[in-house]
């Protein structure tokens, strides 16, 4: 069980790093094939008959939609460096508890030397630019909507697209440590065979176990516990201090001695019984019985 849970969370960690890594890449690509599907679709319409000017929206559509994202994620990533640039330089001013005049002009001055040149700027215009081009082909998609719905939800599919480019550039930092964190999610399998060899460990011992323990219950040993509980407690009861106890033990005692004394005394009383029961020729045999019967009787006088 835990090693499954161990390769599930390995799984989902792994999952969540390829989908970060993968999502800017799939973004883009499907930025482009909507900006070219959907003028590809409306020169067909407009030119119905016309292939060469069909084609030829198709490659203006694919290079367009090249620059478009291009203007995108460059000017993403100028607005990015320029962020950790500023950033890099209040953490160093950090350090200093008091700064003075002189220091604090310094660190306006190196954060005002920081500039993106309009880069935020340029960055939206692409994002927006995407969008709109992207609706084409989402609106075309969702005509049979009613309006309000076929613009809204194509506005929002073709925004996510252009805005899930523009966020992985501007929090790439970010997402570098999701990658990270999934690639390094293995140690989770070697804590969770440790476990599993942990678990049949004590599972091991906890049917020897409790083959022991039956063992051991069958000799009165709860008798035993429950016995020198009830003591413990009426010493505790009526603060003995252990003499209850102890007076309890020399009374068994006596008993036990009484006991056997009255056990050894019936013993030598029915001995004198059986052998006041035992006939007086008992034990001669059937032979000496006989040759009794041959013995001539002596009464005082000599035979002649």
């Amino acid at each position: 069980m835990n090693m499954w849970i161990a390769k599930l969370h390995k799984f989902s960690r792994k999952f969540v790093g390829w989908i970060t890594a993968a999502g800017p890449i799939i973004a883009y690509f499907l930025s482009a094939l909507t900006i070219i599907g959907g003028v590809t679709i409306y020169a067909i319409k407009i030119w119905p008959n016309n292939y060469f000017y069909q084609i030829l929206a198709g490659f203006i559509a694919v290079f367009f939609a090249l620059l478009v994202e291009r203007l995108t994620l460059t000017q993403a990533a100028k607005v990015r460096i320029s962020k950790e640039k500023k950033d890099d330089i209040k953490t160093h001013y950090a350090k200093i508890a008091n700064p003075t005049k002189e220091i604090e002009a310094n660190k306006q001055s190196e954060l005002k030397a920081v500039k993106d040149e309009g880069a935020t700027i340029l960055m939206l215009s692409g994002a927006i630019i995407s969008t709109c081009a992207g609706t084409l082909f989402w609106h075309y998609l969702l005509q049979d909507l009613p309006p309000w719905q076929a613009w809204g939800f194509s506005t929002l599919f073709s925004a996510l697209i252009s805005f899930t480019l523009v966020s992985s550039e501007l929090h790439r930092h970010l997402e570098n440590e999701v990658v990270s964190g999934s690639i390094m999610a293995d140690h989770f399998t070697d804590l969770a065979g440790r476990e599993d060899a942990r678990d049949r460990v004590i599972q091991e011992f906890a049917g020897k176990h409790e083959d022991a323990l039956k063992k051991t219950l069958d000799h009165n040993t709860v008798d035993e516990i429950a016995d020198y509980t009830a003591q413990q407690t009426l010493d505790g009861i009526f603060n003995g201090q252990g003499q209850i106890p102890m007076h309890i033990q020399r009374e068994r005692e006596a008993r036990r001695a009484a006991d056997d004394q009255e056990r050894e005394k019936t013993s030598e009383q029915m001995q004198v019984i059986r052998d006041s029961r035992q006939p007086k020729d008992e034990g001669k045999g059937l032979i000496a019985n006989i040759s009794g019967l041959f013995t001539p009787s002596n009464n005082g006088h000599s035979p002649k």
